[in-house]
């Protein structure tokens, strides 16, 4: 091999050295830039007494259903029936919450985190907050795992509550962000990031329903 054709092939190595540097400061910086977080859509809050109104009904991302009588089945029917779409499993009721159970053990879409993100009114990370999820391993899944599911599911459940007691999701929201004495000073949000925190919010939640002011 002639000392030219040498030159050349160290010259093309440092060359390929190079660029593989200049891509690895690249994927560096990439990797750390924030990725841009999706508008909030407000949803169209329905509240229904009859299932058959549901069904009635033309349903879709942009809505959320809220109970206004029933026991705490239709309620966790219905959070399921938001977060999955599939709205005919208010029909199921007499299954019992076998039905809840399962999806959560299965894991929800992932895209149901936007929707309720967009039903509670808070950001992106408020939320993976809640959820323990991070904002990069969301954005690779197509299905969440059983205990973010069941973390999903309980705050989406407990803010649909309020919806319902304080009869707007607008009044839910305020009420949902703003500290609470009975709760020591505390948000009803930061509490539903444990399962005995939620069920502190639900019920104060029933002792606000039924007049019982603290």
């Amino acid at each position: 091999m002639s000392l030219s054709s040498i030159v050349k092939i160290i010259d093309a190595a440092s060359i390929i050295e190079n660029i593989s540097w200049q891509l690895s400061i690249w994927h560096v910086l990439f990797s750390q830039m924030p990725t841009k977080e999706r508008a909030q859509e407000t949803p169209q809050v329905i509240f229904y007494t009859d299932v058959s109104e549901v069904m009635r009904s033309t349903l879709g991302r942009k809505h959320w259903i809220v109970p206004t009588s029933g026991g705490q089945i239709r309620h966790y029917l219905t959070a399921y029936a938001n977060l999955s779409q599939k709205y005919r499993v208010l029909e199921s009721e007499a299954q019992g919450i076998q039905i809840v159970i399962d999806a959560i053990q299965e894991g929800f879409p992932a895209r149901s985190f936007d929707k309720v993100r967009d039903f509670i009114g808070i950001s992106r990370s408020a939320l993976t907050d809640i959820v323990h999820i991070s904002p990069r391993t969301l954005a690779r899944r197509a299905t969440l795992k059983t205990d973010e599911s069941e973390r999903l599911f309980r705050v989406a459940n407990v803010f649909q509550r309020a919806v319902e007691v304080l009869g707007s999701r607008e009044r839910a929201h305020r009420w949902f962000m703003s500290p609470q004495k009975a709760l020591g000073e505390k948000t009803p949000l930061s509490f539903c990031q444990t399962e005995p925190g939620s069920r502190e919010v639900e019920d104060l939640l029933g002792r606000l329903e039924h007049g019982v002011f603290s």
